[in-house]
């Protein structure tokens, strides 16, 4: 009875012997990608630390990104090719080329389906935004101009052009809000007895005097005072103005800060905002 059931018993399908075998020729397969692998990663830090660096673009950096896991994937595969097809060049050609066609049909899809998405998404379009890939710890501050199969143009407040792909845009955290030139202006009041009076008529006349002038309107609500010292007669305002027109003209921001200057006293500092930042 005993020898019955263990002549039933099921035996190993692959011996030890065969296993070593098997393992020892894809011993040089597993060294190769292993090598391949330390330099994706060194390659792809080197690129990392030339984006933090402002040297290369997020568009560039994932550029090379994608272009390094092609090289590496597709010298991998010729390697394998190479090593274990020695005696069959139609089929290392039709191999590698098959590899390439499904290799960037992979990553063409991704980006379709991103595509797809952001379209669904109701993006908007011509209008400020923040968009924001936590991926990266990147923001750009712009506004999106054409969505296309394999990426989105990107267009900052001062008319540079920027590439972003479908996936990262899909991925990314967009705010719609306006964008603000904001002045830090110090100036000087005759009756110091009346200066909070002043300011309000200083204000109103600023939002009534700028747009006649440059393209550029006063945002009243963003605005504020930001210190008042009677002994000296003077305040320090914080005036945040809307562009009229996008992008925003390097030389209509200087026209901007040398009319304030000439009329209403001495600007502290000049930066480009958006209401998210003083909220």
């Amino acid at each position: 009875m005993s020898d019955e059931v263990g002549g039933k018993l099921p035996t190993a399908f692959i011996s030890w012997k065969i296993l070593e075998e098997i393992l020892w020729k894809a011993l040089p397969a597993i060294l190769i990608l292993l090598a391949l692998l330390v330099l994706r990663l060194l390659v792809n830090r080197l690129v990392g630390a030339m984006h933090a660096r402002r040297v290369l673009s997020l568009s560039a950096k994932y550029i090379l990104s994608k272009a390094i896991d092609y090289t590496i994937i597709l010298v991998y595969l010729s390697c394998l090719l190479y090593m274990y097809l020695p005696a069959m060049p139609i089929v290392y050609v039709i191999g590698l080329v098959l590899a390439t066609f499904i290799i960037i049909f992979f990553y063409d899809v991704r980006e379709f389906l991103a595509y797809f998405y952001i379209m669904a998404s109701k993006y908007p379009r011509g209008r400020p935004i923040v968009i924001s890939i936590p991926k990266y710890g990147y923001r750009v501050f712009g506004r999106i101009n054409e969505v296309h199969m394999h990426g989105a143009e990107v267009e900052d407040l001062y008319g540079n052009k920027i590439y972003i792909p479908n996936t990262l845009l899909a991925g990314s955290v967009t705010i719609e809000t306006p964008a603000l030139v904001s002045l830090r202006v110090k100036t000087l009041f005759t009756d110091r007895s009346r200066i909070s009076e002043e300011i309000s008529s200083l204000v109103d006349r600023i939002s009534k005097e700028v747009p006649q002038k440059i393209p550029f309107s006063l945002d009243k609500e963003g605005s504020c005072v930001e210190k008042i010292d009677v002994d000296k007669g003077e305040a320090l305002l914080i005036l945040r103005f809307k562009p009229l027109s996008l992008p925003i003209k390097r030389g209509s921001t200087y026209e901007l800060t040398k009319y304030m200057i000439s009329n209403y006293g001495e600007i502290v500092y000049v930066e480009v905002v958006n209401s998210i930042n003083y909220v």
